[in-house]
Parts: C-alpha cells; sequence; structure tokens
C-alpha cells in the first residue's frame, strides 16, 4: 500500500499536488489525459523526481530513500532499455548486481515469449519486443512494486489488452503489486483494486469499483462505467438486462479472461466494452431494456 500526503513538485511550468492519497490492493491504474500528472506521479513513487511531501509504502517511509532501496521497478514510456547490451544482459542486471532473482529467469523468459530475441541487440527489436523485454527486466529485479507508464501504449488494442491480462497474471505468481498508467478507459476492463483519476496535476477521485466512479464526465471514462452516448443522450448500461438475439440488435465480440467476459459492441461507429458475467447466446447483443438514461 502506498499512502501519499502533501507531495509537491513541478516539471517545468506544469505543477502536481497531492494531498491526501492511499493506493492499495494488487492492482491500480492511474488514469487521466495527456499532460494531467500521471508520469510525473509515477517519478514521485519511483525516487526519480525530487517534490515535496510524504510518500510511504507499506507503513515505511520511502521519501528519502535512494530509488534502488524502496524495492520498486519502473518501466518508463521509453522504456530505456541498453542499445549496447543484447537481450539477455538487459533482463539480467539486476542479478548481475546481486539483487535479482535467477530462480524465475527462465521462467520469465519463456511466459513472455521472448527466447528467441535473447541474442539480439535491442535496436533491432519492434516496439512490442522492446516492451516485452522491458517488463522481464522489471520482473527479474524481483519487485514488491512495479510502476508501468503506458508500456504497452503502441500495441493495437487486443494485443494491448492481452499485455496486461498476462502482467495480471505473473502478479499473481510472482507476488507483486502493480500501478499501470494510461489515458485509455478500455485498460481497465481487467478491473482494477484502486483507480486513481488526475486532471490538471491534482487528483480528482481515487475509487475501488466501477460503481464508485462519479467524474466520468471530465475524464472520458464513458466506456468503462459503462456509459454510452446515443442520439446526444447519455446512457448506463445495466448488465442483468442485457439480451441476446439471432438476428436484431448490435454486433458484438466476445472476450473470455478467467471466467469474466469483455463484449466489445458496435454502437454508431464507435466501440464499447462491457464486463458481463452472464450466459451468453446470440449473434447480436440487444441493449433497449438495458439502457438508463442519466443526466450529463
Amino acid at each position: 500500500m502506498l499512502k501519499i500526503e502533501n507531495l509537491r513538485t513541478n516539471r517545468g511550468d506544469f505543477y502536481l499536488y497531492v494531498q491526501d492519497l492511499e493506493i492499495a490492493g494488487r492492482n491500480s491504474f492511474i488514469f487521466g489525459r495527456n499532460g494531467s500528472g500521471k508520469s510525473t506521479l509515477l517519478l514521485c513513487i519511483a525516487g526519480l523526481q525530487v517534490h515535496e511531501g510524504k510518500i510511504m509504502k507499506n507503513n515505511r517511509d520511502i521519501t528519502s530513500l535512494p530509488p534502488e532501496k524502496r524495492d520498486i521497478a519502473l518501466i518508463p514510456q521509453e522504456l530505456d532499455l541498453f542499445p549496447n547490451m543484447n537481450v539477455m544482459k538487459n533482463i539480467t542486471i539486476s542479478i548481475r548486481y546481486g539483487k535479482g532473482n535467477d530462480e524465475i529467469l527462465d521462467e520469465v523468459i519463456d511466459a513472455l515469449g521472448i527466447r528467441r530475441l535473447l541474442s539480439k541487440k535491442t535496436w533491432e527489436l519492434s516496439q512490442g519486443e522492446a516492451q516485452r523485454v522491458a517488463v522481464a527486466r522489471a520482473l527479474v529485479s524481483s519487485p514488491s512494486l512495479m510502476l508501468m507508464d503506458e508500456p504497452f501504449s503502441m500495441q493495437d488494442e487486443i494485443s494491448r489488452i492481452n499485455s496486461l491480462s498476462l502482467i495480471d497474471d505473473l502478479s499473481k505468481k510472482y507476488g507483486f503489486e502493480y500501478i499501470y498508467v494510461t489515458h485509455n478507459p478500455k485498460d481497465l476492463d481487467l478491473g482494477f483494486s484502486t483507480l486513481v483519476t488526475l486532471d490538471g496535476g491534482k487528483v480528482v477521485e481515487s475509487t475501488h469499483s466501477p460503481e464508485e466512479i462519479v467524474h466520468y464526465r471530465t475524464l472520458s471514462l464513458l466506456d468503462y462505467a459503462r456509459i454510452i452516448n446515443l442520439n446526444g443522450k447519455y446512457y448506463r448500461i445495466s448488465e442483468e438486462k442485457i439480451k441476446f438475439n439471432e438476428f436484431n440488435g448490435y454486433d458484438y465480440e466476445v472476450f473470455n479472461n478467467d471466467g469474466v467476459y469483455l463484449l466489445k459492441i458496435l454502437i454508431e461507429g464507435n466501440y464499447a466494452f462491457i464486463r458481463f458475467h452472464g450466459k451468453i447466446g446470440g449473434k447480436k447483443i440487444i441493449l433497449d431494456d438495458a439502457l438508463e438514461e442519466i443526466p450529463y
């Protein structure tokens, strides 16, 4: 668990202020538009950004600790792989300095499907391959907390969801917590323990379930809050009233993650994503009775 109090910092003319924030649980997300302060907050947590205020990790004050003493791994947007080293040397750098876990090295390499890349230099990798190498390097360092600054942003939608699902599975297996930064509401579809929304360098709200989300209007959380726009009006979708039909309704696709279905629905040229726990049947989905108009 992280507890942040009266954190103040700036990067150029951008200012971030976090008065009182708790981030608890295995899988947390920091959400907001580009330029809202997400990356800056991660840098503060990792110890790479000078700031005022206090940061507590599991009731331990880490505010003044150097980055290497925080038991935190950061995967930045730029990935920061070492171009003069091959993939294997990049992944094992924490092991060579005595802090990594060589017992999980082979397992991590196979889980991420990068064994064929081990002898390559990082500049020979595609963006997607480089992202997986950066994740492997962080995992092998055996952190208790992993910070990820949109490392899969260059992947297509389905690949990104698959990568996030893999990270979620690995966090359960290896017992680490993670905080994932994103501006894409579809990244939240696999669930979260804490969702922090930022806007203009300030925390708008911190929630623990979709039902608690209030400030979807200014934060573009329409998809995740099960809210869609039809003919200029906004509706919340009730999962219990969703129906299926062979011939009438909207086209949809289904993705299954540990028994929780993710429905991808094409509505008036836009995609909506809905987590669904019921029985799925039929070629079309009917939302008419499932739509509740809400003020916006």
